[in-house]
Formats: C-alpha cells, sequence, structure tokens
C-alpha cells in the first residue's frame, strides 16, 4: 500500500529582537546604578584605546557628596529614640563598646551582612524554592539589616502568597545577629529580646506603647500609664539599651563611610519640579583622535587597521548606549515625579498606587525597559532619598474616584493608633470606619491585612496594662 504525506508548508511573517552581545550590554548599562556605571566605563576604557573617559569623573563624586550622600551621623541615645524612623536612630550608646554585643562573628571586613546570612541558611533543611525566597528577602535588607517591603510586596514580586513570605521571614529573623529582618525599630527590638528569652508582656508593651517616652527617661509616667513599678520599668530601660537597633552595621567593610550617590535629583521649583540626572551619572565619554586619524593615513598595516576599526566601532557603541541610558533614566524619572506630584508636595499619605506599566505607558517604553531603568537606583528629592522602587506602589479606590497607596494608608493606621486612647484602643473596624471618613473604601479584614504587615498587634494587646 502507497502511503502518501501531504505537508503542507506555510510561511509566516514574525518580528523577533535577536539578543545580540551589543543589545545584551546595552540593556546592561541601562541597568546599572551610577557608582557601578562609572566602574564599568572605567574598565572598559582600559581595555580600549579608542575611549577615552574625562578625568572628572574620579575627582566629581568627592565635591557631590556633602549633599547627596547618606552618612550615619554621630552617635546619641537621647535622639535613639526620638523619632520612629530607625534611619534616624544612632548608636545604643554614645562611643558604645561593640565588644558588649552578645552576637558573634560581627565586622568581618571581608564578610557582606548578605553573606553571612546566607552562610547560615546553607545547612539548613529549606528547599530550594524556599531558598531563593530567603535570597531574595535577604538581598532586600538595606546596611543596617532591616527590611523595606512588606510580606504583601514580596508576595507580588515573587508570585507566592503572604503565608510563604512570613514563614521564611521568621526564619531569617531566627538568624546572626538577632534582630535582622525587622521592619520597624519596635520589631528589631522585639526579635533581639525574644532570642534572648527577656520578652516578657510588660517589656513588650512599653516598647509597644511607650518607646519614645522611655529614651526620655519619663519613667514615672509611663509607670502611671502601664501601671508597672518605676523600678521595673528602670529594668525595661536597661534592658533595651543593651539592644543594637542596626542590627546590620557591623558588616560594613573596613572604616569608610558608605555611600549612596542618587541618579536622579528632583529639586522644587516654582510651577513644579526639576529633574536631572546626577553628574556623577552622566560621565563624559569621547573617542581618541590620535588613533582614530591613523584610520586616514597610510602609516598602520591592515592588521593594526582593523584593530583600530574594531575597537572604534566598539566605543561608539558604548557612547550611544551610556547617551541612551541618560534619555531613559530622564523620561522614566520625570514620568514618576509627574504622577507622584502629590506625594512630593504633601507627604506620604498621597502616595498613589503606580505600576510599571503606567509609567511604560507614559514614555512609550516596553515594561522591563522601565523595571532596567529603576532598578537600583535612587531619587533625592525634597523628601530625602528614595529607592526609585518605592514610588511603585500597590492601593485601593478612593469614594471619590481616585486611589491611595497601601503606605499610605498605613501611615494613617499608624497615626491613628500612635493617638489612641490607651485604655480604649482602636479596633480594626473603627479604624476601617475612620477611614472611610476620610473617602478611603477599606473593610475591617483589609485595615487588619495592612496592621499585621506593619507588625503592629491588635487591640486586644494594645491595651495597656
Amino acid at each position: 500500500m502507497k502511503m502518501e504525506v501531504n505537508m503542507d508548508v506555510e510561511l509566516k511573517q514574525t518580528q523577533k529582537v535577536i539578543m545580540t552581545p551589543q543589545l545584551q550590554q546595552g540593556l546592561g548599562i541601562l541597568q546599572l546604578p551610577a557608582v557601578e556605571l562609572n566602574k564599568y566605563l572605567r574598565e572598559q576604557a582600559e581595555v580600549n584605546p579608542l575611549l577615552e573617559l574625562e578625568d572628572n569623573i574620579d575627582k566629581g563624586i568627592e565635591e557631590s557628596l556633602p549633599d547627596y550622600a547618606i552618612e550615619d551621623p554621630p552617635p546619641d541615645w537621647t535622639e535613639y529614640f526620638t523619632d520612629e524612623d530607625y534611619y534616624d536612630y544612632d548608636d545604643v550608646k554614645a562611643g558604645g563598646d561593640k565588644s558588649s554585643l552578645y552576637y558573634e562573628d560581627i565586622g568581618d571586613d571581608n564578610k557582606s551582612l548578605q553573606q553571612h546570612l546566607l552562610e547560615q541558611l546553607v545547612p539548613s533543611n529549606l528547599s530550594e524554592t524556599d531558598m531563593r525566597i530567603a535570597r531574595y528577602i535577604i538581598e532586600s535588607l538595606d546596611d543596617n539589616g532591616y527590611i523595606s517591603l512588606s510580606k504583601y510586596e514580596i508576595a507580588e514580586s515573587l508570585g507566592i502568597d503572604r503565608q510563604t513570605v512570613s514563614r521564611i521571614l521568621s526564619v531569617i529573623q531566627q538568624l546572626d545577629p538577632p534582630g535582622v529582618g525587622a521592619r520597624s525599630l519596635r520589631e528589631c527590638l522585639l526579635i533581639q529580646l525574644r532570642q534572648k528569652g527577656l520578652l516578657q508582656d510588660d517589656v513588650q508593651s512599653v516598647i509597644l506603647g511607650a518607646l519614645r517616652e522611655l529614651a526620655e527617661n519619663k519613667f514615672a509616667y509611663i509607670s502611671k500609664q502601664f501601671g508597672i513599678s518605676v523600678q521595673r520599668i528602670q529594668e525595661i530601660s536597661e534592658m533595651v539599651k543593651q539592644l543594637d537597633p542596626k542590627p546590620g552595621r557591623w558588616f560594613f567593610n573596613g572604616n569608610a563611610t558608605r555611600y549612596i550617590i542618587p541618579d536622579i535629583l528632583v529639586s522644587k521649583k516654582q510651577d513644579g519640579y526639576n529633574i536631572t540626572l546626577h553628574p556623577y551619572s552622566m560621565p563624559n565619554l569621547e573617542i581618541n583622535q590620535f588613533y582614530k586619524k591613523l584610520l586616514d593615513t597610510d602609516e598602520v598595516d591592515d592588521a593594526v587597521a582593523g584593530y583600530i576599526s574594531q575597537k572604534l566601532e566598539e566605543a561608539l557603541w558604548l557612547i550611544k548606549c551610556v547617551e541612551q541610558r541618560k534619555i531613559t533614566l530622564q523620561k522614566v524619572a520625570s514620568a514618576i515625579v509627574e504622577q507622584q506630584q502629590e506625594f512630593f508636595d504633601n507627604g506620604i499619605k498621597f502616595l498613589k498606587p503606580l505600576t510599571l506599566k503606567d509609567i511604560a505607558a507614559m514614555v512609550d517604553m516596553h515594561e522591563s525597559t522601565v523595571s532596567r531603568a529603576v532598578s537600583g537606583k535612587y531619587m533625592q528629592t525634597p523628601r530625602g532619598m528614595f529607592d526609585m522602587k518605592y514610588f511603585f506602589a500597590s492601593g485601593i479606590s478612593k469614594s471619590d474616584g481616585g486611589s491611595i497607596a497601601a503606605a499610605a494608608i498605613k501611615e494613617f493606621i499608624q497615626e491613628f493608633i500612635d493617638n489612641e486612647d490607651s485604655n480604649k484602643p482602636l479596633s480594626d473596624n473603627a479604624i476601617a470606619l475612620m477611614l472611610n471618613e476620610k473617602g478611603i473604601k477599606i473593610s475591617r479584614r483589609t485595615v487588619a491585612k495592612y496592621r499585621e504587615e506593619m507588625q503592629l498587634p491588635s487591640s486586644d494587646k494594645r491595651r495597656r496594662l
């Protein structure tokens, strides 16, 4: 029997981006923050005689640091507890002795905090998936050992549920140094006390409800509010003074101050904001004219001419990539400021929900391009220094048709709880009603979720003893 096979060939015209080495280089340059970009360009200039980097690329940073650098201020125990933002806290004691700390292997000049934590997880029984989540969380820690991302943000980024995030975060919070992985100063202190076996109910109540007063030595006031003896309050104060508000700080390399150089500078002007790139984020690259002119002469043989031509092409492409990076960063930053102008005008309560897709549509770019543009980069603004990813926030609707970011809602929740009657703490339902009165459509369940993400106890647990 003869079998006939009929093969129909259909030709389709499709568009496909070929990821060439040159394109990969361009995407890589876009993703580099200012400091890493300059390091990379110096390396390229060393191996390409056709590429010249202006001298001020190295000395310019020293001139700009006083205005834009983040540096720890001198230690002061009094100021340590005067604000609830842990970024403003200094050493536990002025001139505190590092040897009094109870954790081990602190201050290894050759080991980062992330390396120290990951080494402790290697012998654990975490699965490959759990290790991937743990690595993401650990790499999100700042220099002080805190994590600024909420459980929701981590879960959304990794495509997992919040329960899994909580489980892995709990594992990390049990690692050395104690207090690492906290999202606030209060949580950092509670973790350390728990690991030392000192976290009793009265200690937790004072830390959650009167940390500022404790720092100001208002022992009689705290005693009256909590119904705890003055002697016990003094004991709690001494206990807290032995803790470290910045458990990750000892892992800084050497004694040099660590700086964050913002890629974007935002300044207020009469009719809005001016957005510019930091000079260190705009390195000036040029072509070496001596070698270029050799191509127009008969002084070099074909092999040398071929080498010069190749290096010239590479240098021109690199210059183009750096220039395109400038344009992309400027567009993306301008779009972010435009979308979040109310935040810049009025503060965190006016932070709007924003996605990469929103900005991508505004600047006519792919979401992945916007993601690379903001990755690892900081924005210096009149309201402080921010990771550019900070401005991409989830949120909920408002009664006026607008929307509000989760971070802004949490700010309201924190404010309500800070000002509540300590004898009659607000329930989640009461907080939801207060937010509803402000036009924020939110349920009791969502309030509870945000409160838990903020590591704030329920109203029953906040009720003072």
